[in-house]
């Protein structure tokens, strides 16, 4: 067999590992838009900035900084956003209807969040298969 096309040897520690750092890619994910690529202009965006922040009780917010530190049990809330992210026509939706960093975050973290909390990736899946309930483009934002 040829060096070049072997696969290294992850020991069982290592590849755990991986997964809880969030380096896996698990094949639920490839239908995800790739993360963006990094760019001059850096969101600024914070959980208090979210349409939903006033109301919210997911324990888990990608627009907070130090999600990882937070846990989520299951039967907790899932962010409105990340739902709604894995539906298809979510893109025009969020231009729409939020702030426009909003959707480049959720696409940034949904990966290492769901990697990271089973429970997310199991709602994730639920939600996938449901209709979308933010408003259409070109309609007032849905707040509430």
């Amino acid at each position: 067999m040829d060096q070049k096309n072997q696969r290294p040897e992850v020991s069982p520690g290592a590849a755990l590992k991986n997964i809880r750092l969030g380096k896996t890619e698990p094949s639920y994910f490839n239908n995800f838009a790739q993360p963006s690529k990094p760019d001059t202009e850096a969101i600024t965006l914070t959980a208090i900035d979210c349409p939903k922040f006033e109301k919210c009780s997911a324990p888990i917010c990608p627009l907070d900084p130090e999600w990882q530190s937070r846990s989520h049990l299951p039967g907790e809330r899932v962010c409105f956003y990340l739902s709604e992210y894995v539906k298809p026509g979510a893109e025009a939706r969020f231009q729409g209807c939020t702030p426009r960093e909003l959707y480049r975050v959720v696409q940034d973290t949904i990966q290492p969040i769901s990697t990271r909390y089973a429970p997310i990736q199991r709602a994730l899946k639920r939600a996938k298969d449901t209709g979308s309930r933010m408003k259409r483009p070109g309609r007032v934002a849905d707040v509430g």
